[in-house]
């Protein structure tokens, strides 16, 4: 999000073409996040929820590792947004699936991303139409602060 605000002000466009690659990423995470995260969640089955969950950020950051947004910025900027705009779609659905468990971080990246608060329920995540009730967002930020583990002394 951070790279998108310096690099993209004006906003990234909505309702582009997209490859057959980006829209299996978008189906595999509207997918997952509705049949099995959520369905784990009910079950009070939090662990395989997550695990779920985790496994569609792993492939967010696979596409972006290979898509590497920050170069196409020099070389492509149409598909830098079209690429850039995924990411945000799939970051939407994932932070409306994990709010049952982290709240506060999935509510800061909605709100980065300009998610009203009143489309954020886990009905919302197949929104075809989510782009267009999009406001103003905020500047980005981290949603979660960096652990800091102590350093183990030698034995």
């Amino acid at each position: 999000l951070s790279f998108i605000a310096k690099n993209v002000p004006e906003g990234l466009p909505w309702g582009g073409e997209a490859s057959e690659e980006q829209l299996f990423l978008l189906g595999s995470v509207q997918s997952v996040c509705r049949h099995q995260v959520l369905p784990e969640y009910e079950k009070l089955n939090f662990s395989a929820g997550l695990d779920a969950w985790l496994s569609m950020v792993f492939e967010c950051n696979r596409f972006v590792d290979t898509h590497a947004p920050w170069t196409l910025r020099k070389t492509d900027p149409e598909r830098m947004l079209s690429v850039l705009a995924t990411l945000v779609a799939c970051i939407r659905m994932l932070a409306i699936a994990v709010r049952p468990i982290a709240p506060a971080g999935a509510d800061k990246i909605l709100d980065q991303i300009g998610v009203p608060r009143s489309a954020r329920q886990s009905s919302d995540i197949a929104d075809p139409l989510w782009a267009s009730k999009l406001i103003e967002p905020l500047s980005p930020s981290p949603a979660f602060p960096r652990l800091e583990l102590p350093s183990v002394a030698a034995v």
